[in-house]
């Protein structure tokens, strides 16, 4: 996979970070992913390369991708995570194989933190308002880890998305986080288009995934946190989102909290 011609556009209301991804393994033609937040509350958005290869490198390696090679720079702190969330996954999934190798075209430079505040993922399940609600409760306001925002997401090109049930979460979301204060971010991107595998979202890849989404953000934000899921009797079980996967999905200014 080659992750290219990375960049800002703009789409009416929305400010997009976008790039090319050109499969060279599998069998599948050129295609455009894109993530999307509207512009008046941009909030340090950014076409992060860090976040398109995050993303995307789970999604090749399913496809049977020998490489993912990013034409940008890349952080090597990312990468050190990287490697060991993958071996992870791959001791849980033996079938996988081995993972691709990553590469950068423009070399590799540690990302130094601009952001200074503090984000959750919002889907507005349970666990997802537990997270916003115990930050509230146990982090004042001031402090380094008090979220300030909430990022929700709307997968376009989702089977298993329901118009109706969207159109109530974005006025549950607008509750909520004016409820507590924070600024709502919404966020919409194809990401989908790179694999519509439901299972293999849940299992291996959904934290990656909305990971990914929290480094399009890392000009404001220098943390993101991902709620808890997948607990039997108070362990968690192998899944797409774990405190093994999460701590490893950060980088030198974006650290992922589970």
């Amino acid at each position: 996979m080659r992750i290219a011609n990375i960049k800002l556009a703009e789409n009416g209301d929305w400010l997009r970070a976008e790039a090319r991804i050109q499969w060279e393994d599998a069998d599948r033609p050129p295609q455009t992913w894109f993530v999307e937040t509207k512009r008046e509350i941009q909030s340090g958005f950014w076409p992060n390369p860090n976040g398109f290869l995050l993303g995307a490198v789970l999604p090749a390696w399913h496809a049977g991708e020998r490489r993912v090679i990013v034409e940008d720079v890349l952080c090597p702190v990312l990468l050190a995570n990287l490697k060991v969330a993958l071996g992870q996954l791959r001791d849980w999934y033996p079938e996988f194989g081995p993972p691709p190798e990553i590469e950068a075209n423009d070399g590799y430079q540690v990302f130094v933190p601009s952001g200074k505040e503090a984000v959750s993922l919002l889907s507005c399940g349970v666990d997802s308002l537990a997270t916003l609600r115990w930050n509230q409760l146990n982090i004042p306001r001031g402090h380094p880890r008090a979220l300030s925002g909430s990022i929700y997401v709307e997968f376009l090109e989702d089977p298993g998305a329901i118009a109706e049930e969207e159109l109530l979460r974005r006025k549950f979301v607008r509750q909520i986080t004016q409820d507590a204060g924070i600024d709502a971010l919404a966020v919409r991107t194809n990401i989908w288009a790179l694999d519509g595998d439901g299972w293999f979202y849940s299992t291996k890849w959904h934290s990656a995934a909305l990971s990914a989404i929290a480094h399009f953000f890392s000009r404001r934000f220098n943390r993101a946190s991902i709620a808890s899921s997948a607990y039997q009797n108070g362990f968690p079980l192998p899944w797409g989102s774990h405190p093994l996967l999460e701590m490893h999905y950060g980088s030198g200014d974006m650290v992922i909290d589970h």
